[in-house]
């Protein structure tokens, strides 16, 4: 089978767990490619141009898919094949020299993940860009949100006619604790992420002329010295 860096960029999501062994790896089937941590989860489907015939559903260890991720990243993709002893070997060709990695699969059963996707129409939809939410997060956990036991994600109704409205992130819901909030602007299909929402409640920076050029002193003036602020 062929496997996208694309696809091998999903073993973030799996666990670093070393006892539970089977979630430490990237699930591989002929139409999905799968990790979880059992906290969450990250499936992406393999396209029927990525498929082929010779598909075959495993288990691949983390440090085999670090090892050739790289290599896949530079060539677009690698071939992975099982040689039926509970191995696997990953090849491909670049630069005009075959590189090749062999590692034993993870044995064990792969959760049904399947079962874990809701079923039905969802309640609320909205649209994010993924990088602008893992940015807010990033800030609010090196600033300790972990700490405080995770963030609280609110949704609010649009009651003024602003349009789309932020999703707010809290870090807790005790007056006690000290507050960190951020906010996400969701995103409008096939419109870019910046939304003019942020835009009419930021106030208006003021014109701030040019500073003038400073005045140079005559030449030969004896003690003369020049002296220009700069605003910070």
């Amino acid at each position: 089978m062929k496997l996208k860096s694309e696809h091998l960029a999903v073993l973030a999501a799996a666990s670093t767990d070393d006892t539970r062994v089977v979630l430490c790896g990237l699930a591989v089937y002929p139409d999905h490619v799968v990790a979880t941590d059992s906290y969450g989860l990250v499936a992406v489907q393999r396209l029927p141009g990525d498929q082929s015939v010779t598909d075959f559903e495993t288990i691949l260890p983390a440090s085999f898919v670090t090892a050739i991720k790289s290599a896949a990243k530079r060539d677009g993709c690698v071939e992975i094949t099982n040689d039926g002893n509970g191995h696997v070997e990953a090849s491909l060709v670049l630069a005009g020299t075959e590189l090749t990695w062999q590692a034993p699969r993870i044995e064990g059963e792969f959760p049904r993940w399947q079962r874990c996707i809701p079923k039905g129409e969802p309640i609320a939809e909205v649209h994010l860009n993924p990088k602008l939410l893992i940015r807010m997060l990033t800030a609010m956990v090196g600033a300790g949100a972990e700490e405080g036991g995770g963030v609280f994600l609110r949704v609010y109704a649009d009651e003024k006619g602003q349009g789309l409205m932020p999703l707010v992130l809290i870090r807790s819901k005790d007056p006690d604790q000290e507050c960190m909030v951020a906010m996400v602007m969701p995103m409008e299909p096939d419109k870019p992420a910046k939304s003019p929402w942020l835009d009419k409640h930021l106030p208006q920076e003021p014109e701030v002329a040019s500073p003038a050029s400073p005045t140079l002193p005559e030449e030969g003036a004896a003690g003369s010295a020049v002296t220009q602020e700069v605003e910070p």
